[in-house]
Order: structure tokens, then C-alpha cells, then sequence
């Protein structure tokens, strides 16, 4: 959705004031406003968000999780070829960020991961999410925030090198391999104290308006 320019003045004030009230002096987070429109990429180059199927054998499966634990978020990435996992990927991002943001760098950081598979013979992949939301986002055309175009430009750019990508939603908490791996990655990484390797920090508008809120 698109911020007009009298609500993008709004809310960078209240990130100034937000700065000033949580910040240690050494950041310079930005919130999370959407990609300005002369940014899009034209909608004939929009990245198509395929969905997996039962038809299809996906020779690399992965499977991504977002988790918070207080105040904190991690992301869990678990990537399995032929059926074996092949490689655990953990994430820590600021704690001021927001569930879709953690779900939705779990996603890109997967995406990330593809080129440097050992095997890339086959490169058809299913990624699975437990997020409906992130995936309802991605295939939304009115939503341009940093996050789902970084996604939609990493498959673009992966589908240009002969990636076959599609994504599916799978139910959390159902006993499926891949996805109970990479929530208990995530958990790790939420709760890892001595991580201060944030992979995102940008000041979701929700978190902003609520601690501005609340003073």
C-alpha cells in the first residue's frame, strides 16, 4: 500500500522521536516504509509467486520459520536435498522488528542459500512457509514494502539462472521434519544473548505508532 507524502512526514517523526527514546546512540535504524513507486519494477518483470503441487518432485526442499521469544526474533532456515538435510541457517534481527518481517527474512535468506548448493544439477526447489500472511504478501501486487521486493527480485534473478521455484504454506506443529528444524532454529537464534549480528533492523510503522503510543 502506498504512504502518501503528508503520512511519510508523520511517521518519520515519529521515528525520530522513537530514536530518541530507545536509542544506545549507536544506531540508525530507518522504519520500514515502502519501496518508493519510480523503484517498482514494471509489472510485466514482476516475479510470479508459483505455488508447489503434488505433480512436481522437488529435489531440494526447504523450509523457513520466523520465531519471537519476548522481545526477540530469530529466523530458522532448513534445506534438504534428496531427502537429507543438507545445511541449518539461524538469524537474529533487532528486537524492535515484527512476525512478518522474521518470516519474511527467513524466505530471503533461503533464497540466498540456493547458489551455493553443492548439487545444482536439478534446480527445482519447493520452499515452504508456515506464514499465510508473508505468503499472501508476495502475490500481492499493491504491496511493495523493502522486504517483499527484495523476495520477488531474488526469484526473479534465480528463475533468470534456470531456478525452478515455488513456494508452499505448511501448518506449524504438525510433526513435519523440516519445519519443526527450523523453528527450533529460530528459537535459537531469538534467544541467542551474544548475536549481535542483526541480519535486519528496519523499525516496522506498527512498532513506531505503538511505542509512540504508549509515552
Amino acid at each position: 500500500m502506498l504512504v502518501g507524502w503528508r503520512s511519510g512526514i508523520v511517521i518519520e517523526g515519529k521515528t525520530c522521536l522513537y530514536k530518541r527514546k530507545h536509542s544506545t546512540g549507536k544506531e540508525d535504524y530507518e522504519w520500514n516504509k515502502p519501496l518508493p513507486a519510480k523503484e517498482w519494477p514494471h509489472p510485466a518483470l514482476r516475479a510470479d509467486i508459483m505455488e508447489t503441487t503434488d505433480l512436481i518432485t522437488y529435489p531440494t526442499e526447504i523450509f523457513t520459520d520466523g520465531s519471537k521469544i519476548e522481545d526477540k526474533f530469530g529466523a530458522g532456515v532448513t534445506i534438504y536435498t534428496a531427502i537429507r538435510l543438507a545445511r541449518k541457517c539461524k538469524y537474529r534481527l533487532q528486537n524492535h522488528c515484527s512476525n512478518n518481517q522474521v518470516e519474511q527474512i527467513a524466505i530471503l535468506k533461503s533464497l540466498e542459500q540456493l547458489r551455493s548448493l553443492a548439487d545444482q544439477t536439478n534446480r527445482t526447489v519447493a520452499i515452504y512457509a508456515d506464514s499465510k500472511v508473508t505468503m499472501d504478501s508476495m502475490k500481492n501486487n499493491a504491496i511493495h514494502s523493502v522486504l517483499i521486493e527484495e523476495i520477488l527480485n531474488m526469484v526473479r534473478n534465480l528463475t533468470k539462472q534456470n531456478w525452478s521455484i515455488r513456494f508452499g504454506w505448511v501448518k506449524a506443529h504438525t510433526g513435519i521434519e523440516g519445519n519443526e528444524v527450523a523453528d527450533t532454529l529460530a528459537k535459537e537464534a531469538a534467544q541467542d544473548e551474544e548475536d549481535r549480528n542483526f541480519v535486519y533492523d528496519r523499525i516496522p510503522i506498527s512498532t513506531v505508532a505503538y511505542s509512540v503510543k504508549e509515552e
